[in-house]
């Protein structure tokens, strides 16, 4: 991954050293469902703060992002009910939880 000339992260808009980071359509897909990136955003290089942050709450989330990969929901057109996947997600939690 190389530096690039540009000097403004497409996510925070600070001036920054950037690079175009490699996320798989799944990802960027969640990342855009939970409101961390607009669609334009999407494969834009950003700084290491930005990626850094993103990384962390894939890793976090991972289930979710597998829930696109399982159904192959990398086009955002495709996603279709994240709220009732998660309700379902947190139901079953309730469940072993009692």
């Amino acid at each position: 991954m190389n530096l690039s000339v540009q000097t403004r992260c497409a996510i925070c808009d600070e001036e920054r050293k950037i690079r175009h980071r490699e996320f798989s359509p799944h990802a960027w897909t969640a990342l855009t469902v939970w409101g961390e990136v607009l669609p334009s955003q999407t494969g834009q290089a950003m700084c290491n703060g930005c990626y850094s942050d993103f990384r962390d709450l894939l890793i976090e989330r991972s289930n979710e992002v597998e829930h696109y990969a399982r159904n192959s929901l990398n086009d955002l057109a495709a996603v279709h009910d994240l709220t009732g996947f998660r309700a379902t997600e947190n139901s079953s939690k309730s469940q072993i939880a009692s």
